[in-house]
């Protein structure tokens, strides 16, 4: 399994204070607990129900029981902090895929003279950090829900994603998409996770 975050941030900088950093964070951790319980109760079919209640049971398994320190969330929130990337507006979006080894990258984005600046950051569970590895350019994307989400079993991509978005820190809104619920095409797409 990996996970992949992604991060669009507006140019301002903002550093948390320690319980600042918890209180939003704690914030960003229930909203995306409550979007998981609404997709279970949305859920059309018993075959995407039942894939949304078993992420929700990880979730809570992985982040909503685990101490706020020991959360890789939490750690890469902190590293956002030390990297001075907060600012007013910013979208986080992480995938999550299955695979033989458990991996996880983050992604920030931001704008710069007009593109979008991605930046990957990878966990390296040895040494227990967040390590920004690569940098891209993308012209344009889109985190809407109403451009990217498509009917269970009918999408091209294969990972959940989540997409959350920012105001301040304060999140506005959380997206779960489970496995087929997202087209390819559109803002949220292949290249970006790349």
């Amino acid at each position: 399994m990996s996970l992949t975050l992604l991060i669009y941030v507006n140019s301002n900088s903002y550093t948390l204070h320690k319980n600042d950093g918890k209180v939003y964070f704690l914030e960003w951790r229930k909203a995306t607990t409550s979007s998981i319980a609404n997709e279970v109760s949305g859920a059309v079919g018993s075959d995407e129900k039942s894939l949304y209640k078993n992420r929700l049971a990880a979730f809570n398994s992985r982040e909503g029981l685990a101490k706020i320190e020991k959360s890789l969330r939490y750690k890469f929130w902190q590293k956002l902090d030390q990297d001075n990337v907060f600012a007013k507006n910013f979208y986080i979006l992480e995938t999550m895929n299955s695979g033989e080894m458990v991996t996880f990258e983050n992604r920030v984005i931001y704008l710069d003279r007009g593109e979008f600046v991605v930046d990957v950051y990878s966990y390296n569970p040895r040494t227990k950090e967040w390590i920004k590895y690569k940098s891209f350019r993308k012209p344009e994307f889109s985190l809407d829900r109403e451009q990217n989400k498509v009917t269970f079993k009918t999408g091209l991509i294969h990972d959940d994603i989540i997409v959350s978005k920012f105001q301040g820190l304060k999140v506005l809104s959380v997206d779960y998409y489970v496995t087929t619920t997202i087209k390819k095409k559109g803002g949220v797409n292949v290249s970006l996770l790349k």
